[in-house]
């Protein structure tokens, strides 16, 4: 069980049980909006990497699951996963960047093992430009 400062509500607070750099998500329309039209990509089978540098040198992501890849349970469950391994693999390359996460393929667990393998790839590349 993860020790750590616990909050107002009893429960673990988020960042105590993080192995890697906290990191927020990306949010607001006008935000994913414009990552989405002058991010930078990279395209792998399974995922695809959108992403801008960060002025203040935070770091932020999102995943999304589109809904023609399954219903709304696989698609949750494809979420966790992917932000699991993204917490689990912490990655240099992330830090000081806003990015998202794009799922092109039907989530099912083969597809999902792949997806976070193919992540780390990405990320590799990512780090290397």
């Amino acid at each position: 069980m993860p020790v750590g400062k616990k909050d107002a509500s009893g429960s673990l607070s988020k960042s105590s049980d993080k192995t890697g750099p906290a990191a927020g998500s990306v949010r607001g329309r006008r935000t994913i909006d414009n990552l989405f039209r002058s991010g930078k990509r990279l395209n792998g089978k399974y995922v695809t990497l959108i992403y801008n540098d960060r002025p203040d040198g935070s770091t932020r992501y999102s995943i999304f699951v589109p809904l023609r890849l399954g219903g709304p349970i696989r698609r949750n469950r494809a979420r966790r996963v992917l932000h699991e391994y993204i917490r689990t693999n912490p990655h240099p390359a992330v830090i000081g960047k806003e990015i998202i996460i794009l799922c092109k393929k039907p989530v099912n667990d083969e597809s999902l093992k792949k997806a976070g393998e193919e992540i780390g790839r990405l990320l590799s590349r990512l780090a290397g430009e």
